[in-house]
């Protein structure tokens, strides 16, 4: 039996789809928390602003707590995305070692 480069290809390519898409809901979870936690941030901010309450001073405090859950984010959405590669690779070599190990008639893999 022959691999064919394009069955198989394809096949990644859906099993990929596959594990993005269930995994949406974990980005989704982080991303509706943390942007929430940042556009309460911008409002409160405005908040002060309206109130006179920030001024040269005391903005970069403010600026720092918007840097901060930003990068939080990033390093929430950085670890979930790890995750799904990890998925994807163990997904993507699960198909190749059948593929190879199939068409070879013995375990290469």
């Amino acid at each position: 039996m022959s691999i064919d480069p394009i069955a198989l290809g394809k096949e990644m390519l859906d099993t990929t789809k596959d594990i993005l898409t269930d995994d949406w809901g974990n980005y989704r979870g982080v991303l509706s928390a943390q942007t929430a936690a940042i556009a309460s941030q911008a409002v409160e901010i405005e908040k002060l602003s309206d109130e006179g309450v920030l001024n040269d001073q005391n903005a970069e405090v403010y600026r720092g707590m918007i840097r901060d859950l930003v990068n939080g984010l990033k390093w929430l959405l950085v670890g979930l995305a790890i995750l799904t590669i990890e998925k994807i690779i163990n997904a993507i070599m699960d198909l190749l070692k059948t593929a190879l190990n199939t068409a070879l008639g013995w375990t290469f893999l």
